[in-house]
């Protein structure tokens, strides 16, 4: 294997030219992380460099896979005590700072090695949140101790995990972050239900547009049938006004067959009642049966002593004649003797 690069001198300057090889294994860190899984990644800002690094929900497991390189042959995990202890990100003093436990250890694991005996997967669960350490990012510290004097079996068996933040809920894994989480292909099934959700949702806001276009027209329909009613209203209204205008023009008795019913009931009336009658009639209508008596009277040219007469000899209504003499004889008396009262 080629180590280092080739270099080549030239008059004036020198040019190093890279060879185009894989670095050997046995050449990489003791102790390496080769799977980190996450809820979600995410990049950021951290002493002006950009970074990637994970998000974690709180109490929910993740696991995180360790490999021994060749270049420590006599490592072995099964009979090796695997220690996992949770470091702040941001070192203090130029150290790695350990988050503190008080009541309970904020990091809770469980291992598993697998039968090479080089490897092992850790599964975690995170008991703290950033929000709670000012927003603070945690690294995991992996190391390969033994079991008898807690040490390190090599002192390249020692490795840190990348970046972590922690949240208290999944939904917050995409507030306010550049976190992306690959979408998920749905399955026949779960599509064929979104598909009938979306027309279900596509009939309610069909069925509410059709309630409210009904409940328009309704309340058009109310307004238009409430101006009817009025227009109905006023037209019978005119109509029985002029009906009853109509009707008393009809009811009204004629002037003729009226005096011929006032001079029937007159000479129907015993003659000493017929002054108290009369009497009684005028004080009932205020004079107003004077006045008119009075134009009729005149119109028949019976008063200032003129009096109608055939000149006939053998006048076939001198009878008729004589009683309507005498009855205007007898009012004009009455008259006389009720404006002397």
């Amino acid at each position: 294997h080629v180590l280092y690069p080739q270099i080549v001198i030239q008059p004036q300057q020198a040019t190093v030219v890279l060879p185009m090889l894989e670095v050997p294994e046995d050449t990489k860190p003791g102790l390496q992380i080769v799977k980190q899984l996450s809820e979600a990644r995410e990049k950021y800002s951290f002493d002006g460099v950009t970074l990637n690094g994970h998000v974690v929900v709180k109490n929910c497991p993740f696991q995180i896979t360790a490999r021994i390189c060749k270049n420590v042959p006599t490592a072995d995990l099964n009979t090796a005590k695997i220690e996992a202890v949770l470091f702040y990100e941001e070192k203090k003093d130029g150290k790695d700072f350990p988050v503190a436990s008080f009541k309970k250890s904020p990091l809770l694991v469980s291992t598993t090695v697998h039968d090479d005996g080089r490897s092992v997967t850790s599964e975690f669960k995170l008991q703290v949140l950033s929000s709670q350490h000012q927003g603070a990012r945690f690294r995991i510290r992996i190391r390969i101790l033994n079991p008898m004097t807690e040490e390190l079996i090599h002192p390249d068996l020692v490795t840190f995990s990348e970046a972590m933040r922690v949240v208290s809920k999944r939904d917050q894994l995409y507030r306010n972050t550049t976190a992306k989480r690959a979408p998920k292909r749905k399955s026949a099934a779960a599509s064929q239900v979104d598909i009938l959700l979306k027309i279900e949702e596509r009939l309610v806001e069909q069925e509410k547009r059709q309630a409210e276009e009904w409940k328009q027209r309704t309340a058009q329909l109310d307004k238009q049938t409430q101006q009817l009613a009025q227009l109905v209203q006023t037209i019978t209204t005119a109509n029985n006004m002029k009906q009853e205008s109509q009707d008393e023009q009809k009811s009204a008795p004629d002037l003729c067959q009226a005096l011929h019913n006032v001079i029937r009931a007159y000479h129907a009336t015993d003659e000493c009642d017929r002054p108290k009658k009369l009497r009684k009639v005028m004080r009932e209508t205020d004079g107003e049966v004077i006045a008119v008596v009075g134009d009729i009277t005149q119109s028949m040219g019976m008063l200032d002593g003129q009096t109608a007469s055939c000149p006939l000899p053998q006048c076939p209504n001198r009878d008729n004649i004589a009683r309507q003499e005498q009855f205007h004889t007898e009012i004009d008396d009455f008259f006389s003797d009720y404006l002397k009262i």
